[in-house]
C-alpha cells in the first residue's frame, strides 16, 4: 500500500508530534496550532488554530489536496470535534469517528470500561451533585468535562469550598466531582490497529512541586519509562483493547491512570490522539510509533518488531539504564523576554534526537518566536502561570532525570533574569 508523504496536525500545541513526523520522514508537515512556537514553524508550515476552518475553505488550501491525507490529534482537539469533522469532510483520515469521540470522552463510558477490564474507577458525582450526596471524610476533585492539561482541576476538600466553586462556575452541568485518589499518577500509550492493541509505553508524570508549576493538576512534565510488573500490564492491555474494540479507535492514543500506594490502577481520563509523552517512548525505543499511526490509520498493521521494543521498554526484567524526561516551565510572575534573551533558549534547542540529551545536560523545546521587528528591546511578554518552554534531558534514573530537569530549569532562569 503507498502511503501519504504529507501530514495535517491540529491541537493546542504540535511542535512534538511535528518532530515526530520529522522522525518519521514526512515530506510535509501541516500545523494549526495555538502557540506557532519557533521550533515548530522551523519544521512544518503552521498557522493559527483558530484559522483551521477559513483556511480549509480558501482555494490556496484546497489545491493542496488534503484528499486521504493523514490526520493527527495534538492536545485538545478531544474537547472539540467540530474541528474533527471538518477535517475529515475535507477528505482527511483520522484513526478516530467523529461519532466516537462523544463515546471516548464520556465520564460514564469511562466508568463502563474501567469496571469491564477490572481497573479501579474513583467515587464520580455528575450533575445535579447534592450536599447530602457528598462526604467530606476525603478530599474530592473538581474537574472540568472539556479540560485538557489539567488547568481547571481543583481540590475540594471542604462544603465551604464546594459552595464557593460552584457559585463561580457558569455551567456546572459542564463539571463532576470525583473521589481524590493518592498515589501516582501514570500515562499509559497505546497503539490499535484494527486487529489488535499494543501497550506502547508507560511516562510517571511530575508533580507541580518538581518544577513550581502554577497549580496542583496542570501538566508538568513526564518521566519514562515506567516500569510495570505482569500484573499491572495485563489490566492495562486488557483496558486497552477493550477500548479500541469497541469504539473502532486506531492509531496512537493515551489514557491516563493513579496508582495507589498498593499499585492497583484507577482510571482517571482517555485522551484519543498524541500526547505529550509519547516522544520520551519514541526517543527511548529509539523508533517511530508515529510512523506506526501514519501506517494504521491508512489501513496498515502495527509492525511486530514495534511490539517487542514496547515490552522490552516497559518491563522492569529488562533494564537499559535510561530515563528520559520533559518538563514545562511556567512563568512564576509576569515575565518579558527580550529577542537576546529568547536566543539563548533557541540557541539549545532540541531537534528531536537521543543524541543531543547524550552530549548536552539538556535541550529546550516549545520555544517563543522572538519578535518580528529591528527594535532590540521589543519583548514578548509571559503571564504569570503561563507556559515559557520545555527542557528535556535524560538520565541513569528518575531520580537523576528530575534532578537535571531542576537544574535545567534554574540555567533557563538565570538566562532570563528570574530571581
Amino acid at each position: 500500500m503507498r502511503y501519504s508523504k504529507s501530514v495535517c496536525l491540529i491541537g493546542a500545541s504540535c511542535r512534538a508530534a511535528a518532530q515526530s513526523c520529522n522522525r518519521a520522514q514526512c515530506e510535509t508537515i501541516y500545523a494549526w496550532d495555538d502557540f506557532a512556537d519557533a521550533d515548530l514553524v522551523h519544521i512544518a508550515l503552521a498557522k493559527a488554530l483558530s484559522d483551521l476552518q477559513s483556511d480549509l475553505q480558501s482555494d490556496l488550501v484546497q489545491s493542496e489536496r488534503f484528499e486521504r491525507m493523514p490526520l493527527v490529534l495534538c492536545g485538545g482537539i478531544e474537547n472539540k470535534p467540530e474541528l474533527l469533522s471538518l477535517c475529515i469532510e475535507h477528505g482527511m483520515l483520522c484513526g478516530l469517528r467523529p461519532q466516537a469521540l462523544k463515546e471516548i470522552r464520556s465520564v460514564q463510558r469511562w466508568q463502563d470500561w474501567a469496571h469491564q477490564s477490572g481497573i479501579g474507577w474513583p467515587s464520580t458525582l455528575q450533575p445535579p451533585i447534592f450536599e447530602a450526596q457528598v462526604s467530606w471524610q476525603a478530599p474530592w476533585v473538581l474537574k472540568p468535562k472539556l479540560g485538557a492539561g489539567g488547568v481547571h482541576v481543583r481540590y475540594i476538600e471542604t462544603i465551604a469550598q464546594w459552595l464557593d466553586c460552584v457559585s463561580s462556575i457558569q455551567d456546572t452541568n459542564q463539571w463532576y466531582l470525583q473521589r481524590f485518589i493518592p498515589g501516582v499518577t501514570i500515562g499509559v500509550t497505546y497503539c490499535s490497529d484494527s486487529e489488535k492493541t499494543c501497550l506502547v509505553g508507560v511516562a510517571q508524570a511530575l508533580r507541580a512541586e518538581h518544577l513550581d508549576a502554577p497549580s496542583a493538576f496542570i501538566y508538568a512534565g513526564n518521566v519514562a519509562p515506567f516500569r510495570v510488573n505482569s500484573t499491572l500490564e495485563m489490566s492495562l492491555q486488557k483496558f486497552g483493547e477493550l477500548v479500541a474494540k469497541q469504539t473502532s479507535l486506531v492509531g496512537l492514543w493515551q489514557a491516563d491512570f493513579q496508582l495507589d500506594p498498593m499499585g492497583h490502577p484507577w482510571l482517571l481520563e482517555i485522551n484519543p490522539r498524541w500526547s505529550a509523552s509519547m516522544e520520551l517512548h519514541e526517543i527511548g525505543q529509539g523508533a517511530s510509533w508515529m510512523q506506526e499511526h501514519l501506517r494504521v490509520i491508512q489501513g496498515g498493521q502495527i509492525q511486530p518488531e514495534m511490539e517487542i521494543l514496547a515490552g522490552d521498554w516497559i518491563r522492569p526484567e529488562v533494564a537499559c539504564g535510561r530515563s528520559l524526561g520533559k518538563g514545562i516551565l511556567y512563568a512564576p510572575s509576569d515575565i518579558h523576554a527580550d529577542a537576546t534573551q529568547l536566543d539563548k533558549l533557541w540557541q539549545s534547542r532540541w531537534q528531536g534526537t537521543l543524541g543531543e540529551l547524550d552530549h548536552f545536560a539538556f535541550r529546550m523545546a516549545d520555544i517563543p518566536q522572538t519578535p518580528d521587528t529591528d527594535a532590540l528591546d521589543e519583548k514578548v511578554t509571559f503571564a504569570a502561570g503561563t507556559p515559557i518552554a520545555t527542557v528535556l534531558c535524560n538520565g541513569g534514573d528518575q531520580r537523576q532525570v528530575i534532578h537535571k530537569l531542576k537544574q535545567a530549569k534554574q540555567c533557563v532562569w538565570e538566562w532570563l533574569k528570574i530571581f
